[in-house]
């Protein structure tokens, strides 16, 4: 995977001029090889503790931060 990544970001520098088809084709390419291997590790609970590294993405989990806002129930 990680071979992959080496190339497409070698690729991305030199790719300035490259059509929308050409990006597609390489995201597509990197897809097929990237989201088996981060599936199965997901599956074989390889994942990191509660998730993505550094807490995720904003908003896109249930790790509430300590002081952070709250979301209360309102009828």
């Amino acid at each position: 995977m990680t071979d992959k990544v080496d190339e497409v970001m070698q690729w991305l520098e030199t790719a300035e001029n490259a059509e929308k088809d050409e990006f597609d084709s390489m995201q597509k390419d990197m897809e097929s090889i990237c989201n088996p291997i981060i599936s199965k590790m997901y599956a074989a609970g390889g994942a990191p503790e509660g998730g993505m590294p550094g807490g995720g993405m904003p908003g896109g989990g249930d790790d509430a931060s300590p002081g952070g806002p709250t979301i209360e129930e309102v009828d």
